[in-house]
């Protein structure tokens, strides 16, 4: 456990509290998933087998992708590198990266970030047409899922941390066709190497929330200075029913700890929201929808219990966890009720044509 400082709006917004973090619940915003019109999002049906695993189900759902899908894809990603390339993959990103990338191919809640936010944008642009899309800061195998789930988009996916780039270089080679629509660049979301409304949509996967400052603010303009009238950006955000931020006396994102706190993350109420994403862009909200776990937080109890490299080394069954754990609702006051634990929201923007 490492102590943390959470700073909430209200009353108290000048005061610093003492709150325990356990820094094995990794990003804690990667909380949501499949969506329906009613509360209960997803249902599991039948079987599959795969290296000795039951693993299939289905979703009623709104976004097109499937669980399976999602972890056919980085299954078969990971052991293609571990075949064609795994000497040069372990000798430069480690051995543990190579594992991982077989073992635990999509992170538990990344099933349901992913699914979402790239079945959705399917709901707004044509999946065979020729459109450029930004993926800003997030997890970059979601940039590999764009050019596969968009035959023919170029995809530039954007990071601060460079050396986390060098493992998805590597990575997107394994998509020969598709990898050559794939540009990876390190750049700061917080001004975009790139002239006004060059997209034709953005996505931004649970990232913006750590911008330090007024970060998150830039990252919306420049979000929707860079995305054309009328285009879209998807975006997850971890949120509660208070506006809070989380400090860590540890090493945060190449930032060294020393004695002072680091400041990690935001989570958003519905004010802040408006005030540091949606109202800076000059966005029209076109879709809202709340998302987390029914009946136990699994992900969080699991790391406790397990400890985190055992929770990471069954990833190749946390598909069946998230499809019999994540729900979503587009009402906030279905979290309210017991046994279900607010996680995120995902918020589909568009940028008003003049």
């Amino acid at each position: 456990m490492k102590s943390a400082k959470i700073r909430k709006n209200g009353p108290e917004s000048h005061r610093l509290h003492s709150h325990s973090v356990d820094k094995s619940i990794g990003l804690g915003c990667d909380r949501i998933i499949v969506l329906t019109s009613s509360p209960v999002s997803i249902r599991q049906r039948a079987i599959t087998i795969n290296c000795g695993m039951i693993i299939l189900f289905r979703m009623e759902q709104m976004m097109q992708i499937s669980l399976a899908r999602l972890f056919f894809f980085g299954l078969s990603l990971g052991l293609r590198n571990l075949v064609r390339q795994g000497g040069s993959f372990r000798r430069q990103c480690g051995a543990r990266k190579l594992i991982a990338r077989i073992f635990h191919p999509v992170d538990y809640w990344r099933y349901a970030e992913i699914g979402l936010v790239l079945g959705r944008l399917g709901s707004h642009l044509p999946t065979d047409a020729p459109v450029r899309l930004l993926e800003l800061a997030g997890p970059k195998i979601s940039a590999l899922l764009l050019s596969d789930r968009f035959a023919q988009a170029e995809v530039v996916s954007l990071d601060v941390m460079a050396d986390d780039l060098k493992e998805w270089h590597l990575m997107k080679s394994q998509l020969p066709d598709r990898g050559r629509r794939i540009r990876l660049l390190a750049a700061d979301g917080r001004g975009l190497p790139f002239p006004g409304d060059a997209f034709d949509a953005a996505v931004s996967v649970c990232a913006i929330e750590h911008f330090q400052g007024r970060g998150d603010v830039e990252a919306s303009r420049e979000l929707a200075r860079c995305t054309r009238p009328g285009g879209t950006v998807l975006l997850t955000l971890p949120v509660a029913s208070e506006y809070s931020e989380t400090w860590l006396e540890e090493d945060v994102y190449g930032r060294k700890y020393e004695g002072e706190p680091i400041f990690w993350q935001r989570r958003y109420d519905a004010q802040s929201i408006e005030e540091r994403i949606i109202r800076p862009g000059g966005w029209r909200l076109a879709e809202r929808i709340y998302v987390g776990e029914r009946w136990v937080p699994f992900e969080r109890a699991s790391r406790r219990v397990l400890g985190s490299a055992l929770f990471e080394a069954l990833g190749l069954l946390h598909p069946l966890a998230a499809a019999a754990f994540i729900v979503s609702s587009p009402e906030i006051e279905y979290f309210q009720e017991p046994g279900r634990h607010l996680s995120f929201v995902f918020l589909a923007l568009e940028k008003p044509v003049p």
